[in-house]
Formats: structure tokens, C-alpha cells, sequence
């Protein structure tokens, strides 16, 4: 590990995720160093179980909701990469690798969020599942045996619903919910009784009601 050698910072951050990933646990970016241009010239990442929870926090009071678990127990675990202005390259100068906690066993790590990622091929996949009337639980039973079980497969069925529904609001401009309130609109010129309200918010579509004015005099 002391002699591996890199050509850029990111490949130093990419190179202990990777190895973080495997042994366990989750990494996180610490503290940076810069020369005298401003240039970073040193990397440090941690556990993200390094140091404690701040005390603003543990005694505010008037909380409406309950306090999370506290994950922060102080691990010395970390990396710290130097650039090296002789080889030009980035290097290794110390190493941490003792952690205070258990580990993520390798059939779990695939739960942790900071690991949970859907690729474009299983985006394109899945979507093009979706297309032809593939329900959502069966498109993931389908990629998981196609990647030989639930911890190759690299997220879980959560990641697809979210991905489906970003889909969607994506498409919202043009799409469905857009197409409601141009038919609301036009209707709204024949009918005066006709009453709604929608919410967008970030130019998405949050929340629509409406009643013409023949269900109104219904009720």
C-alpha cells in the first residue's frame, strides 16, 4: 500500500472508497492541505465513526423530534495522502487501519446508502423493464438473479422506486401533470364555477385539487 502511486487526488479519494467499501465501512473526506498557490498538496480521509457528536446538538432543547442513534465513536481509523513535488505524484504518508467498532459484514454492505447506486446500465434497464408493464418488485427480482444475488446487485428495490419517481418529475414540464393544468385552464374559459388550487414548488408539480362546476352543485 506504501508504494502505490497516484496521478491525481480524486484517484487517491476513489482508491479508499473502493478499499473502505470492501474492508467494511464508510470513508470520509477530512481535513486538506494547500501550498502557497492554493493548490491542495494534502488529503485527508477518515471513518465516517471519526470523532463525536457536537454538544449543541445532544442539549437543544424544545426538539420536536427524537435524537438519532449516535454512530460517532470516535475512530482513529484514516489515510492521509501527500503530493510529492519530486515524482509529481501523490503518495501515501500514514495509515490508520484499526477501527474501535464492528464492521459491515460483505452481504450488508450493499444496504449502506453511501453504497447504494444504480449504474446507466441498470437505469436503462430498468426503465426499459418499466416500459413494457414490468412491475417495479418483479424488474428487481429479475436484476438480482441476472447479478447473482442481492450483494452484487448494488442497490435495492427502494433505489429503482426513486429512480422511477425522478423519472417522472423529471418529465413533469412536459409530461402528465403539465397536460392536467393546460385541460384545467382551457376548461376554466366554458365553466365559471369551476374551482382549483395546485402547489408547485422548483418547477415540479407538488399538489393539484379541483372540482367543476357540475360536481360543486352536485355536492
Amino acid at each position: 500500500m506504501w508504494d502505490i502511486e497516484f496521478n491525481t487526488v480524486d484517484q487517491c479519494c476513489d482508491f479508499h472508497r473502493n478499499y473502505a467499501r470492501v474492508y467494511g465501512f464508510v470513508a470520509r473526506l477530512d481535513k486538506k492541505g494547500q501550498d502557497v498557490n492554493g493548490n491542495i498538496n494534502m488529503r485527508q480521509m477518515v471513518c465516517n465513526r471519526e470523532g463525536t457528536r457536537r454538544k449543541k446538538y445532544l442539549e437543544m432543547e424544545n426538539r420536536k423530534k427524537d435524537h438519532k442513534p449516535i454512530t460517532r465513536v470516535m475512530c482513529q481509523a484514516k489515510i492521509r495522502f501527500h503530493y510529492d513535488l519530486i515524482l509529481q505524484k501523490w503518495r501515501i504518508t500514514k495509515f490508520k487501519e484499526t477501527h474501535n467498532h464492528d464492521l459491515i459484514p460483505p452481504k450488508y454492505i450493499q444496504f449502506v446508502l453511501a453504497y447504494r447506486t444504480m449504474t446507466d446500465t441498470d437505469k436503462a434497464k430498468a426503465d426499459s423493464l418499466y416500459f413494457y408493464g414490468v412491475r417495479t418488485c418483479h424488474i428487481m427480482g429479475f436484476m438480482v438473479a441476472q447479478k447473482r444475488g442481492p450483494n452484487m446487485t448494488g442497490f435495492i428495490k427502494k433505489g429503482i422506486y426513486n429512480h422511477f419517481d425522478r423519472s417522472r418529475r423529471a418529465k413533469i414540464k412536459d409530461g402528465d401533470a403539465h397536460a392536467a393544468l393546460n385541460y384545467l385552464i382551457s376548461n376554466a374559459d366554458e365553466d365559471p364555477l369551476l374551482q382549483g388550487k395546485f402547489i408547485l414548488k422548483d418547477g415540479k408539480l407538488n399538489n393539484l385539487v379541483w372540482a367543476d362546476g357540475s360536481s360543486i352543485i352536485d355536492y
